[in-house]
């Protein structure tokens, strides 16, 4: 049985992207992101799809005391700190993160 032929589609072929990466990853969109903690207060920080894991969590460290050594879920999936926003499937503007402690 021959299987299907699969059709390439060039990405620079649809409507507003000029090919390059940023474009394609849209990586410089900027997202709300909320970061409950395990006592169920909520910090929000304003970012970019491509800053990782790690950048957020300094910037909420330095800026609201909140402890490094949390790791950081979006549903039941651990978010590993040198992943980017833009790394974690379905994550969206206004997005929540959890972060507990193990």
């Amino acid at each position: 049985m021959a299987l299907p032929k699969l059709k390439i589609v060039d990405k620079t072929e649809q409507e507003g992207l000029d090919g390059s990466y940023d474009a394609e990853s849209n990586i410089h969109d900027e997202l709300d992101v909320k970061v409950v903690l395990e006592d169920g207060s909520e910090k929000e920080v304003r970012c970019t799809l491509g800053e990782t894991i790690f950048n957020v969590k300094k910037r909420l460290s330095d800026r609201d005391g909140v402890e490094w050594e949390l790791k950081w879920y979006h549903g039941d999936k651990l978010v590993p700190d040198p992943l980017s926003l833009n790394d974690i499937a379905g994550f969206t503007d206004n997005a929540v993160l959890h972060a507990k402690k193990e």
